[in-house]
């Protein structure tokens, strides 16, 4: 039975990369679209302001998602059980003038002390671990009563497998990922999520679909261009035009908030 390949010690170097598709279609698909939806609901949770607010990226990787949330002014702590991306994610950030506290420790184990955060990421992670419901009872436990769950994630169906195990992974004319970097049946329905976030007193708030206008062939065009170095995988995200909607079939993202109990 094939398992997944959650090795990022081998991929490290290629985090901040231009030219590697399975770390590029992270930094110009998604992210964009995650953080500005994040952001959103940060702002209006938080009216007082969030500058000096604590947030922890769990699964930070290289630090996409935590270089950008320091820009902010959050206060940002980011943890992953990958050694030699939290070497990168440390030097990116030192490069950039950034302060951000890398640790490397996994989800199953979060080394912080309980309702410590205000704040908890964890983006392109729960469809990648072996336990989602020991991850999220972390999370839970680290995050204050009234503060907020940041996710993404990929949804288990017939579109997510052509979309995602298909084409990104398998056919040889447009994948640009390990074939065992996804494994379907490892992907999270939405009501899944909601049920293991709620026997952890996280109620979800909102979900929302990250898809590309572009449709069709010109998809699968454009993928084999990059998959080719024809286009660089950023003029790829520019031409598919990512964007929030309320499509949940394949990647989708949400919030919830911890209850005071």
């Amino acid at each position: 039975m094939r398992s997944i390949n959650n090795d990022y010690d081998s991929i490290a170097e290629s985090w901040w990369s231009e030219d590697v598709g399975a770390t590029a279609s992270l930094r110009y698909f998604v992210n964009p679209v995650r953080f500005k939806y994040y952001k959103r609901i940060i702002e209006n949770g938080f009216t007082s302001g969030f500058r000096n607010r604590s947030a922890l990226d769990v699964g930070c990787g290289g630090g996409i998602l935590s270089e950008e949330l320091a820009k902010t002014g959050i206060l940002v702590t980011g943890v992953d059980p990958s050694r030699e991306s939290i070497r990168i994610a440390r030097e990116h950030a030192a490069a950039g003038g950034l302060k951000i506290d890398y640790q490397e420790a996994s989800g199953e184990k979060i080394p912080f002390s309980d309702g410590l955060f205000d704040m908890v990421f964890c983006c392109d992670v729960l469809e990648h671990v072996g336990d989602v419901r020991r991850v999220v009872s972390e999370i839970s436990r680290v995050l204050r009563p009234g503060g907020y769950f940041f996710f993404d994630t990929i949804n288990r169906t017939i579109i997510s497998w052509i979309a995602v195990i298909y084409f990104m992974q398998e056919c040889r004319l447009t994948s640009y990922t390990q074939s065992n970097v996804h494994l379907w049946k490892m992907f999270i329905k939405p009501e899944e999520l909601r049920s293991i976030l709620a026997d952890n007193d996280i109620e979800l708030n909102g979900l929302k679909g990250i898809n590309p206008k572009m449709k069709g062939p010109s998809i699968l065009m454009g993928m084999f261009r990059a998959s080719r170095k024809i286009i660089s995988y950023k003029e790829l995200s520019e031409r598919m035009n990512f964007m929030e909607n309320d499509d949940l079939a394949c990647s989708y993202m949400g919030y919830g908030i911890k209850r005071h109990v």
